[in-house]
């Protein structure tokens, strides 16, 4: 750009940037850095060709039937390892059923749907290791919970994850494009990824002398007897494009 040039005269962004109207963030191209939204009238344009591209649409269905196997197969490991003893088991929610590289994938598969407006289906959330210790009776097995069936989720999972990964190789602008178009390409189908950790926070100290309820052990009259803390689980949710 020249020095009086007050726009680029490539891509037409404005010398001082765009400050994105759904975060405030100050950026310097189409699509927010942070939130991913589209901030002029190409990358509009680029957004809607995305939501209409059948090969993203066939992703989209892909992430959704994905969701719902991640959570059946969630379901059939739990009620497999339930059925192998006699006693109370602890809680299987944190049971590794996926590898490190398919659970990855699939947070990435689960929130486009979201970029698209679709509700995504949701899967338990990991508890803290002292609730997950917390004993519990069997319960009624709702995806019949043998191993054959566990199995056959997994294999229909990963066909499932092996055509996502091929429709995403076809993702590939024109060549031909200018630079900017071609980012606008891959920004308008750009995966918005969730993180979300679960920790707990201290609320209460109930103290043995009465079973009141205190900030801090040393409101009590006798914290020497001891007491109990309650906590409450905090969900703590960050969001990324990638």
């Amino acid at each position: 750009m020249e020095d009086g040039d007050r726009f680029c005269p490539e891509c037409g962004g404005p010398r001082q940037g765009i400050t994105c109207p759904k975060c405030g963030t100050l950026n310097f191209r189409s699509f927010c850095r942070k939130c991913n939204a589209p901030l002029d009238e190409l990358a509009a344009e680029e957004m809607n060709r995305a939501q209409k591209d059948p090969v993203f649409i066939r992703m989209v269905q892909l992430a959704q039937q994905m969701a719902k196997l991640e959570e059946r197969i969630i379901q059939a490991a739990k009620s497999e390892g339930q059925s192998q003893r006699e006693e109370p088991v602890a809680d299987f929610s944190q049971a590794a059923e996926l590898t490190e590289e398919e659970k990855k994938l699939m947070a990435q598969y689960k929130q486009m749907m979201e970029q698209l407006g679709i509700p995504p289906v949701e899967t338990p959330v990991a508890k803290p290791a002292e609730q997950a210790a917390t004993p519990r009776t069997r319960q009624k097995l709702e995806v019949g919970g043998s191993q054959e069936e566990l199995e056959a989720l997994r294999a229909e999972y990963s066909r499932n994850l092996q055509e996502m990964n091929e429709l995403m190789s076809q993702l590939i602008p024109d060549p031909g494009c200018a630079p900017q178009i071609q980012r606008n390409y891959y920004s308008a189908r750009k995966l918005p990824v969730i993180t979300t950790v679960v920790h707990r926070e201290r609320v209460a100290w109930v103290c043995n002398l009465c079973g009141c309820h205190h900030s801090q052990p040393s409101e009590c009259a006798d914290p020497s007897l001891g007491g109990t803390w309650i906590y409450n689980d905090v969900v703590e949710t960050t969001k990324k494009y990638v």
